[in-house]
């Protein structure tokens, strides 16, 4: 699977130009297939072209089944209500920040195929897209916080990753303990991975059945 691009690389901060359809670099039907594949395999709400080093100006978010992709998007009405909460960003590994949002936008953006659409977006998906949108501009979240909050965010990275790190290693442990084969392997780390399963409470990956309580993964396999 591609990798992310390093969050000190200038392609995150470089706006992108708009996708010409007339002479496309890539094949937007098939780019899109693609992109719908990363944003599942990192288990990210969205994820901007930009953030694997791509010119190409597009978005893709979703959840579940449910996924779509905005070419050449310009946020062109947002609503004065804003919404605050948390805001993480897989370009920026363990970092989370509060940062201020529109409740609601209104984006103009093109299809795969080029057709000019336009949508209004609330909620969580309009902060998913206003994200995109600013890596797109080359603005990553991390620009859109007063310093105040960055550095908050930055102090309490250490202790996220940390404790990130410890869980690794019990994991990487229990897997030797349970003498687990390297596809069951995968399969936990790709559940793992993928936490906007629809069901995330519980979910069986071939051979192996995957419960969660509380922080802890139950796992039970057929290998008896």
């Amino acid at each position: 699977m591609r990798p992310l691009i390093e969050e000190s690389d200038q392609r995150l901060f470089t706006e992108v130009v708009p996708f010409d359809f007339t002479n496309p670099s890539v094949d937007p039907v098939q780019y899109e297939s693609d992109m719908i594949e990363l944003v599942k395999y990192y288990g990210a709400y969205g994820l901007s072209a930009n953030q694997f080093g791509d010119s190409i100006r597009m978005v893709t978010f979703g959840a579940g089944d449910d996924y779509s992709s905005l070419w050449n998007p310009t946020i062109v009405g947002k609503s004065e209500k804003l919404q605050y909460g948390k805001e993480g960003c897989v370009s920026f590994p363990y970092l989370i920040m509060n940062v201020y949002r529109p409740q609601e936008i209104e984006v103009k953006f093109q299809l795969s195929d080029g057709t000019p659409q336009s949508y209004t977006f609330t909620g969580l998906t309009a902060r998913t897209i206003c994200q995109g949108i600013d890596f797109l501009n080359g603005i990553p979240f991390t620009e859109v916080v007063p310093r105040s909050e960055l550095n908050r965010g930055m102090s309490k990275r250490k202790t996220i990753r940390k404790r990130a790190l410890r869980k690794e290693r019990g994991l990487r442990k229990l897997y030797k303990e349970m003498d687990l084969t390297e596809e069951q392997v995968r399969q936990v780390e790709t559940y793992r991975t993928q936490r906007t399963n629809p069901n995330p409470s519980k979910q069986s990956t071939g051979s192996t059945e995957i419960t969660e309580q509380g922080d802890s993964l139950i796992i039970s396999t057929d290998n008896d």
